[in-house]
């Protein structure tokens, strides 16, 4: 925590670290947005919230989210459990969130869209699931936002959702090429079927409605039928009357 004190060469603060009390004058190296960035005559324009690698349990507490002119919240490695509250949506002035390496779970809120001012955004290794709120403003980080989250889906990530929204998991790429060659074998057969039987009744209609192409068809079986017999009985012929060695 940081608190300022008037201070008559400047500005002086006291900082709190593991309960020990530190007085800081002139300047501050502040982390935010995981950049460190040092601090003179305008910290006390800076409001952040970091209680990151501290051990946390349980849920995030809603009331935290009523500080609407919060520029950053890092409550990262920790143990904290539940759902984001939906209420993070009102804290319009944040500019960096990391909710990362905790054990969060349920859906992403919608209201994290609303986020306007939101700049970076870590909400990496949790178990967090369903699809991510469609929007500019989420989809416009990186997929590291989200990695380390087996059951998210939907962009920036690769991974698909199903059209009802509900999770859907991911297929190989070896899965869609399968899917894809018994579609085109499913459709080939169903065309050789069907073009077998349009030639099919095709000739069976011309033969029964044309006189001389039904005589003319049955003379081919007639002479197709007498060329076998000819060949049969000359074959047999040849067997039985061929001289014994």
């Amino acid at each position: 925590m940081v608190v300022h004190i008037p201070s008559v060469n400047g500005f002086g603060y006291i900082f709190y670290i593991d309960g020990t009390r530190y007085i800081i004058r002139e300047n501050l190296m502040l982390l935010m947005k995981c950049q460190g960035s040092e601090y003179v005559s305008d910290l006390n324009l800076i409001r952040i919230v970091d209680l990151s690698s501290n051990d946390l349990l349980g849920t995030i507490p809603p009331q935290m989210f009523i500080l609407p002119e919060l520029h950053s919240l890092n409550l990262s490695h920790n143990q904290l459990t539940g759902k984001i509250p939906k209420e993070i949506g009102n804290m319009r002035q944040l500019e960096s969130l990391d909710l990362s390496r905790n054990q969060l779970l349920g859906e992403i809120p919608e209201s994290l869209s609303n986020l306007s001012f939101l700049s970076y955004l870590n909400l990496s290794f949790n178990n967090l699931t369903g699809k991510i709120p469609s929007g500019t403003q989420l989809q416009g980080f990186g997929a590291l936002s989200y990695i380390g989250n087996p059951d998210l889906c939907g962009p920036p990530l690769t991974k698909s959702c199903s059209h009802d929204g509900i999770f859907g998991g991911t297929r190989p790429l070896d899965a869609d090429n399968d899917d894809d060659d018994d579609d085109f074998w499913t459709v080939f057969y169903i065309g050789i079927g069907v073009g077998f039987a349009t030639c099919f009744w095709g000739v069976c209609g011309a033969i029964f409605f044309n006189r001389k192409w039904r005589h003319a068809y049955f003379r081919f079986l007639y002479d197709l039928r007498d060329k076998l017999y000819v060949m049969v009985v000359t074959k047999m012929n040849k067997l039985f009357n061929s001289p014994q060695k």
